[in-house]
């Protein structure tokens, strides 16, 4: 009998982590909209008046995505931003994550324990669409994983 409050552990047998180098276009004009708001002098207040300017700027409105998509997206990064995050605004990294990642494959294999050749630091998106869909938007400083 399992105790109680005792956690079951989870064997992987192979991990695979999508990264971006650079966001979408779409994710790109939403971060130029804050930038202009975060750089205007007395902005910065990013208020439901700021949110309703964001999905009617011609840039945002070119994307063709739903609110549903764009908020979020905004939302997230307003609070990076808010929280003193200065990468927060930022469309790329400057270093190369993908080569971070790969040095770091011994303790990531160690931490998750699945072999070293299992563990694959992959570029975004997903060659498989079912499979991008499913994963979490990657974006620079925000990998993707995939476990099995």
């Amino acid at each position: 009998r399992k105790k109680a409050g005792a956690e079951s552990a989870v064997s992987l047998s192979r991990a695979e982590i999508y990264v971006a180098s650079s966001l979408e276009d779409w994710q790109q004009a939403v971060l130029a909209v804050l930038q202009e708001e975060a750089d205007t002098p007395g902005g910065g207040a990013f208020d439901k008046l700021f949110k309703q300017a964001l999905l009617a700027d011609s840039r945002v409105k070119a994307t063709g995505l739903l609110p549903k998509t764009i908020l979020p997206f905004a939302q997230a990064r307003i609070d990076m931003h808010l929280a003193g995050d200065a990468s927060a605004l930022e469309a790329s990294l400057p270093f190369d994550e993908a080569a971070t990642l790969t040095e770091l494959l011994p303790f990531l294999s160690a931490e998750l324990s699945i072999p070293q050749d299992a563990l694959s630091i992959l570029p975004w998106p997903p060659l498989d669409s079912r499979l991008a869909t499913a994963l979490a938007l990657a974006a620079p400083g925000r990998p993707s994983p995939s476990f099995e």
